[in-house]
């Protein structure tokens, strides 16, 4: 997608991914990666048995072990809320349902988790975990104010975690675009870190500041920081190592990164539907589809029906392309009625790469009235140049080169910012 819409989601949310399980944190290449992908290209660096670490060198719960005991957790608090409600068991039960969210990808986990969490908070406002997690759940909705809102009530319970607090925080403000404020994040977001989460959150600044290389660092620092068994964590950094380099156009490095987690958490998600996009970029047509399928049938997302239908285009059977866009196009619609703060982006990435130009600029305007980072400008930059509207599209660009954040989706804009540098002389 020019910028692609998956590789906006990424700077979109940031940090959130692991937070508000955002679905973000999926780019799909370019053109110009898709390219350099048929070109084969070689791989940024070297990857070798400890990076990304495999399931042999590094053992954590097997999948279906974690799965099935996660899948129990929800069954049993589901079970006994009905006997016995208490806010504090809404909460037990919402964060098992939230995490089974972010791993398996199902968004009815994510809305039944924020019902419970209403719930919770209405029988016990001052609970401060009910609010800290209905933050976090109203996040992975892109509900920002409501969230910030349960944080401020958060900050006001004795014996509330404040650390946790303040992450929820600084990832809201990411997802806006209130850079200022994190200023002194961006500036130490090269140095080392012990933790695990800090050295996946400097990793994403690193890369929101195009360095590849820093965030490469961070992200290997993470993994020697890892000292859990379980497996999500794990999954999730490589998912994300993977990510980077998808995002500066290397798909021979991403692979097996995307492979690595999909082999120790098969049904991970964001694993799943990033393997098969590499399978995909790399020529492996039947590999990808087999995968893309599977995580259709499992989330339902649009997002995959439309990579299917590309796929599909690609390898010219132009009617079952036909199907699944068609499969996309309703999916997307009923989400948006849903969420629409959730889904303004999304859809208007989807409308922009199928053809309809004018309803995409509607959404990405949407979309910018919500929150303005970098990736939110660069999507209305590029929904308002397919619409020929060349002052709204500049002016977006302008926003974007503002924010002093240099990703690497901002050159795509190139050929744009040739035509407004005209503009202006």
């Amino acid at each position: 997608m020019p910028l692609d819409s998956r590789s906006r989601r990424a700077l979109l949310c940031c940090g959130l991914a692991l937070l508000v399980g955002c679905t973000a944190t999926t780019p799909r290449m370019s053109a110009a990666t898709a390219q350099k992908a048929a070109a084969g290209l070689p791989a940024s660096d070297p990857i070798d048995s400890r990076w990304p670490a495999s399931v042999e060198a590094f053992r954590t719960t097997a999948a279906e072990i974690y799965l099935g005991n996660l899948d129990s957790i929800v069954s049993e608090h589901g079970r006994v809320l009905k006997e016995s409600p208490s806010a504090s068991l809404r909460v037990s039960y919402s964060a098992a349902l939230h995490h089974r969210f972010r791993v398996l990808g199902r968004i009815e986990d994510a809305e039944q988790a924020l019902t419970q969490l209403d719930l919770a908070v209405a029988e016990d406002p001052g609970h401060a975990n009910a609010r800290l997690l209905r933050a976090t759940a109203l996040g992975a909705f892109h509900r920002f104010a409501d969230a910030e809102k349960d944080l401020a009530a958060a900050r006001l319970i004795e014996g509330a975690d404040r650390e946790a607090t303040d992450r929820a925080q600084r990832e809201i403000d990411l997802a806006l675009g209130r850079y200022a404020r994190l200023e002194p994040e961006f500036a130490a977001s090269a140095k080392p870190t012990p933790d695990f989460y800090e050295a996946v959150h400097r990793a994403d600044l690193q890369l929101m500041q195009g360095d590849l290389a820093g965030a490469d660092f961070q992200f290997r620092s993470a993994q020697i920081a890892y000292n859990d068994v379980s497996p999500v964590p794990l999954a999730w950094l490589h998912v994300q190592r993977g990510i980077a380099s998808l995002r500066f156009g290397d798909v021979a490095s991403a692979r097996p990164f995307f492979a690595s987690a999909h082999q120790r958490l098969p049904r991970y998600y964001l694993a799943k539907e990033h393997l098969a996009e590499a399978e995909a970029a790399l020529g492996n047509h039947d590999a990808a589809r087999k995968l893309y399928v599977e995580v259709i049938e499992q989330t339902g997302n649009p997002e995959f029906a439309a990579a299917l239908a590309s796929l599909e285009s690609a390898a010219g059977n132009k009617t079952e392309a036909a199907r699944r866009t068609a499969e996309a196009r309703a999916a997307y619609a009923a989400l948006y009625a849903r969420h629409p703060d959730a889904y303004a982006q999304h859809y208007a990435e989807f409308l922009l790469e199928v053809g309809e130009p004018a309803r995409a600029l509607e959404l990405a305007e949407r979309n910018i009235a919500l929150r303005q980072d970098v990736g939110s400008w660069i999507l209305l930059a590029q929904a308002a140049d397919a619409n020929h509207r060349e002052e709204r599209a500049c002016a977006a660009y302008g926003r974007a080169v503002a924010t002093g954040r240099t990703p690497p989706e901002l050159s795509e804009l190139e050929k744009l910012a040739v035509r407004c540098q005209r503009v202006r002389e």
